[in-house]
């Protein structure tokens, strides 16, 4: 947009602001219009914006080949802080706000955490969490029915299913490890549908840049997809954090992976010892439970949401049942059973597991 329909935009919303307080009246704005646009050089219209969880009133205004959103002041007060709330305490746990889990069942395994009197108390009611959330049932209709959804994911899609048979064997180390790359890759997959594409960068700042760039896309490019100006004051990373549950979910992400997973391992505070850097580098920290594998899986499924967003046509809910998924999941059954008599077998035997 050129600077001079951008500042006249700006003056016609401060005028607006200033003349109507509630920026209710839309003869009030003809009138701003008439005077700054000229008589019969635009048009105006009440407008909701339907593309984020929460309506966004105001007015459409089509001047030239533009389209401008004038919000009403109620939308400056758009307020929703239960999903950013359950995300704090999700983080006391080191877990995500989990994707294809209903509010009611977060709210409360929530409960759960903040009962517990300490950290180590919390990252353990978080892996009772997780276990709850992501069962071999839930595990089975995602590899099979849901991550298969994606194009993307066609190079690493065996390697997620095999590490859910790992992880039911209770081969926490071999699961973690080799899932740890299947992120990564998914991540860069994320930046080339937004137009990042840098192969051989592999550092923390570029993978977080790929974060902030569909935060950005969230905004500008699905919200406001319909429009060419609206106010900055309603398209900032403080506006939507305060109030859209997407965007919260998405920065909840972002934030997990900034202060734990790729953080410098130096500077990592968690306590669950899932950490990239700690691991791969062969720190060897005891990374390996089952709830640090339900940890990247809910992280994966996070990613797999920002790529619905972002253009692939999958639902935002988990499938149902089929005919292959219920075989998939009788395999995982005997995985647990193996497992399970393996590791009587190693602890019979005083062999380290």
């Amino acid at each position: 947009m050129q600077d001079d329909i951008d500042n006249m935009f700006r003056k016609i919303h401060r005028t607006f602001k200033r003349m109507n307080n509630k920026c209710d009246n839309i003869e009030i704005l003809n009138s701003i219009l008439n005077e700054q646009l000229g008589c019969g050089e635009f048009s105006v219209q009440p407008a909701t914006i339907t593309n984020c969880m929460t309506n966004l009133h105001g007015f459409c205004v089509y001047y030239k080949e533009y389209k401008a959103f004038i919000p009403q002041h109620e939308v400056y007060r758009s307020k929703n802080t239960l999903i950013k709330a359950m995300g704090e305490t999700l983080n006391e746990a080191e877990i995500i706000l989990p994707n294809y889990v209903s509010i009611g069942v977060i709210s409360h395994h929530c409960g759960q955490i903040n009962k517990a009197p300490s950290r180590e108390m919390k990252i353990l009611a978080g892996e009772r969490s997780l276990t709850s959330m992501f069962p071999p049932e839930v595990l089975s209709l995602l590899v099979i029915e849901h991550y298969t959804k994606f194009p993307v994911l066609e190079k690493c899609l065996v390697q997620i299913r095999e590490t859910t048979e790992t992880y039911c064997l209770g081969l926490y180390r071999s699961a973690i490890t080799t899932l740890l790359p299947c992120i990564e890759s998914t991540i860069r997959s994320l930046g080339i549908r937004l137009g990042i594409d840098e192969p051989e960068n592999v550092g923390t700042q570029f993978l977080l840049s790929i974060y902030d760039a569909w935060l950005k896309f969230y905004i500008n490019d699905y919200v406001y997809r319909d429009y060419d100006w609206k106010p900055i004051c309603i398209s900032s990373k403080e506006f939507f954090s305060g109030f859209e549950e997407r965007y919260q979910i998405a920065l909840n992400g972002r934030n997990y992976i900034e202060k734990h997973l790729y953080q410098n391992t130096q500077s990592d505070t968690g306590i669950s010892n899932l950490n990239r850097h700690s691991i791969l580098h062969g720190f060897m920290t005891e990374y390996y439970t089952k709830g640090n594998y339900l940890r990247l899986i809910n992280l994966l499924n996070n990613l797999y949401f920002m790529l619905t967003i972002s253009g692939d046509p999958v639902s935002l809910f988990l499938p149902c049942d089929t005919v292959q998924s219920k075989s998939f999941l009788l395999n995982l059954s005997i995985f647990e059973r193996t497992g399970m008599s393996r590791a009587i077998f190693l602890d019979k035997q005083n062999i380290l597991r």
